[in-house]
């Protein structure tokens, strides 16, 4: 690639409510969209396609113009490749690398470095990775996710709230374990633990490790992973 050119790129954090799309054209940086779900297992791939075409085409004149892409999604874990094949028909002329939204929030919340993020949005999950290693709990799919707002919404009070963020400390409580790490790094994130002050002040009085603030959002990071698909060195931090 010609080094003068000026490269699109974009990020995409896909969850099953809302997504948001960031792009980056040079050094000009707007401000995310917000559009509709764009989880595989709660919509079918044709709407997917529709809605995240559609937004795409209203933050870029030339689709076919974008360099690189990096998008996380909720149900990446199973349906990487239709991912792969949506993003590719939108995108023919980019690189593309899809993640699973867990693995896209925790490199925004730890810039890459070890720790483990705890996203309650419309479904939960905990991710993490410490010495290299890397565990997961939760992300059991719709309606079975504790902790989540498909869950309080199901589970209505202030009771709930409080035993959702029990819940969601317990899925922190497994990836430690299963990371052997005694002493973690933890950052919360997502639409419930931002927004219902009960769960998270559950969740941190649940925990004995306080929780840290994260670094970058998710479409931060994806920004700066697509940008590494282009600059094969270390990709520098973005915020979005």
């Amino acid at each position: 690639m010609d080094s003068g050119a000026v490269s699109i790129l974009v990020g995409i954090d896909g969850g099953g409510t809302r997504t948001r799309i960031a792009v980056q054209n040079g050094g000009s940086l707007g401000e995310p969209l917000l559009v509709g779900a764009s989880s595989l297992s709660r919509r079918g791939v044709v709407e997917v396609e529709s809605e995240l075409r559609d937004a795409v085409s209203r933050a870029v004149a030339a689709p076919e113009s974008v360099a690189a892409v990096c998008a996380g999604f909720a149900s990446a874990g199973t349906r990487r490749a239709d991912y792969d094949a949506i993003l590719r028909r939108i995108f023919p002329a980019a690189r593309i690398r899809v993640l699973t939204d867990a693995e896209l929030a925790w490199r925004g919340a730890f810039g890459g470095e070890d720790g483990i993020v705890v996203i309650s949005g419309t479904g939960s999950i905990a991710w993490g990775r410490y010495q290299r290693h890397q565990a997961r709990a939760g992300g059991l799919g719709p309606g079975r996710d504790r902790g989540s707002g498909d869950w309080l919404a199901a589970h209505p009070g202030s009771a709930a709230q409080r035993e959702a963020g029990r819940d969601l400390a317990a899925l922190v409580h497994d990836v430690a374990a299963q990371l052997a790490w005694p002493q973690p790094r933890v950052c919360a994130v997502g639409g419930v633990v931002e927004n219902v002050a009960e769960v998270r002040r559950a969740l941190a009085q649940s925990l004995p490790w306080p929780l840290a603030a994260p670094r970058a959002s998710a479409t931060a990071a994806a920004l700066s992973v697509a940008r590494s698909l282009l600059d094969p060195g270390p990709p520098p931090s973005a915020s979005a």
